[in-house]
């Protein structure tokens, strides 16, 4: 039974000065549930989830009661109902991307939507293209049959932006300053490269994954600050690796290894 605790804490850089901001499952308890998971943490909210146990045949599983969502800069006395039916996906620059399985163009796989946490509405974007990647107002970017392609809401239009010549499942991160194709296969033989593309969409320097790692080549790509690519060895492991963005174009980018002293 999961009864651990579940509390939204802010500290320090440096891990000192911890303060717990939110007791999730104070307030799951206090909502008729028995515990909370946190869903996602981006742009200043926390998302989360409360879940209730429920007993069928002898078998106890959890059962998923309300998402809510709660600002990080403490301007709300407690979380809120978030407005969607089935939870925030990922940020996309100015969009927090929703998902539902209502569909407006004749699309198969359901629609995306913009989550507004300050009115707490969802905004149409687009019907599901059936390819995941990155979803802003007015445009979606994503891999598919070999080429970076991108959609255009109001007209549904899709371009071919660059025929990679790449075979197979890859993901397309999009980044304020390049974008990056990871390979989705979870096979021993998957392509272990990353392929960096600048946004006049050359290809500018291609990274092996050289050191050891389990899972999807898309899952050792954990996050982006503005000088580096920060680079991971599972999925949602820790940051241990990281590529200079300074170093792209050059021939000359490679992996570095983080310094943990402690």
């Amino acid at each position: 039974m999961v009864t651990e605790r579940c509390e939204l804490i802010r500290m320090n850089p440096d891990g000192s000065n911890r303060m717990t901001t939110l007791d999730l499952y104070a307030f799951a308890k206090n909502q008729g549930g028995d515990f909370a998971t946190c869903e996602l943490i981006t742009d200043g909210i926390c998302i989360f989830a409360v879940y209730r146990w429920k007993g069928t045949g002898g078998t106890i599983t959890p059962s998923k009661m309300n998402y809510y969502f709660y600002k990080l800069d403490g301007s709300m006395k407690e979380p809120a109902d978030l407005e969607s039916s089935t939870g925030i996906l990922y940020s996309c620059g100015d969009v927090l991307l929703a998902y539902r399985g209502e569909v407006r163009h004749g699309g198969e796989y359901g629609s995306y939507w913009n989550w507004d946490p300050d009115a707490n509405a969802l905004t149409y974007l687009t019907d599901h293209p059936g390819q995941p990647g990155w979803f802003g107002e007015e445009h979606a970017y994503y891999f598919k049959d070999g080429a970076i392609c991108r959609l255009t809401y109001e007209t549904q239009t899709e371009e071919v932006l660059v025929d990679t010549g790449l075979e197979g499942k890859y993901y397309l991160f999009s980044f304020p300053d390049c974008m990056v194709l990871a390979s989705r296969d979870d096979s021993d033989s998957a392509d272990n490269n990353l392929y960096i593309y600048n946004w006049a969409y050359e290809l500018v320097e291609i990274v092996e994954i050289n050191y050891d790692h389990t899972g999807r080549t898309q899952f050792l790509l954990l996050s982006e600050t503005a000088e580096r690519l920060i680079l991971t060895d599972r999925f949602e492991g820790k940051p241990l690796y990281y590529i200079n963005k300074s170093d792209f174009g050059t021939g000359q980018a490679e992996i570095h290894k983080f310094s943990y002293v402690g």
